[in-house]
Order: structure tokens, then sequence, then C-alpha cells
């Protein structure tokens, strides 16, 4: 008999595929160069994975993330490859700091959205603080590196709006905190739900507002937000 609570998660086999779909892309070859290697997990429709670079124009491995288009019109289409562009355009500016990984790579293949990254050998914050009690030295550390990259990215006129422990991995290289997972992607998947250019077009002037309410708090705020 199934376990009510596996029964409430699973109604039909189809879910159960469902699941198990982000899987099915290890030992997969995307954008011509990127074997994946392994499944990271996922959240809110962007899928997480480990692969190796096999032209290896810069180290490997490399974090891949990736989004799932629905169907839609070329216009619906044309729009999220431009939001997408765009919103890439700020990740490339900031990954030239080195607590902020660095934007290897993005494409299109079969109406998914790739971005690669850099990979950061290290543990989340909130791992850490799952597996130990920081000393207050530590604490003061932690706070230091991440203020400091803070404090770049006030500068440049942005704000992560996604500041949690698990988006703070301590680096095992140095310690120094790396910031990640601006929220692009998800923001991204956001949109690529919509079905009509009406509503694609409330969409993105929601966002230009947000864009430049978050400039505007950026410039009060900085440098010590």
């Amino acid at each position: 008999m199934m376990s009510p609570i596996v029964e409430h998660r699973y109604p039909s086999a189809l879910d159960v595929l469902q699941d198990l779909r982000p899987l099915l892309k290890i030992k997969q070859l995307v954008g011509g160069r990127y074997l994946i290697t392994s499944y990271l997990g996922g959240n809110e429709g962007v899928e997480t994975y480990l692969a190796n670079n096999l032209r290896r124009q810069y180290q490997s491995p490399c974090l891949i993330k990736q989004i799932e288009l629905p169907h839609s019109d070329d216009n619906n289409k044309i729009q999220l490859e431009r939001h997408f562009v765009e919103e890439l355009s700020v990740l490339e500016r900031l990954g030239y700091h080195e607590q902020i990984p660095q934007l290897r790579d993005h494409f299109e293949e079969n109406d998914e959205f790739y971005l690669v990254q850099e990979y950061i050998q290290g543990k989340s914050l909130a791992q850490r603080i799952g597996q130990q009690n920081l000393s207050t030295a530590q604490i003061i550390q932690i706070l230091d590196s991440s203020l400091s990259v803070l404090q770049f990215i006030h500068q440049n006129r942005l704000i992560h709006r996604n500041i949690k422990p698990s988006n703070l991995i301590v680096r095992e290289l140095d310690q120094q905190v790396i910031i990640t997972d601006f929220g692009i992607l998800h923001e991204i998947k956001t949109r690529s739900n919509l079905v009509d250019n009406r509503s694609v077009d409330r969409q993105i002037i929601g966002h230009l507002n947000r864009w430049r309410e978050d400039r505007r708090l950026a410039a009060i705020f900085t440098p010590w937000a």
C-alpha cells in the first residue's frame, strides 16, 4: 500500500516521471560542449546541474542553470530572449568581482535557456550553520566579507533582492563569502508562464518600475545597506 504522503505528492505515475525528468539530463551534452555530470536540485522551475566543459576554454567543472520555456508565439519568445540578454548583461558586469561567480556562457537550446557560471567549491552559510555553532570571530569574518561584496553591488546601483544563508557560499579556498543566485532565471521563468503579449507588457512595465525603485534604494543605502 502506498504511503499517504507519497500518494498525496504523486497522484499518478506521470507526476513521478515529471520529478525524475531532470535526472535524464545526466550524461547529456548541452550547448555543444557541456557534459552534465550531476543534478544539484531545482527550485521554482529552475534546474541546477554540475557539468564539465569539454572544450576547456576555462576551468571545469562549471555550474549550469536551466529553465524550460513553454511553447508560445514568436512575439512572446522574442521578448523573453531580449529580457534574458538584458538581465545577463548585469551578471556579466558584476562577475568581475572575485566574490561573485563569473558568468561563463549562456545559450538557448530546444526551447530552454541555459546559464553557465563559475562553480564555487565550498558550503553555503545555511549548511555551515546547520553543522556547527559559529564562533564570534567567524561571524565577524562572514559579515565583513559579505558587506564588502554588497557594497560593490550597491555601488553599481543594483540590489540583490534574494539574500539568504543558502545563497551565501563560504569558499573553501580562502573562506571568502561568495554571493550567488540573483534570481534572474526565476524572473524569466515567471515571465515565460505568461501566454499573451498584453500580459508580458504589463510584467515588463512592472519590472521596470521595480528596477527603478531598486536603483533609487541602492543610491540611498550605498555603501552601508
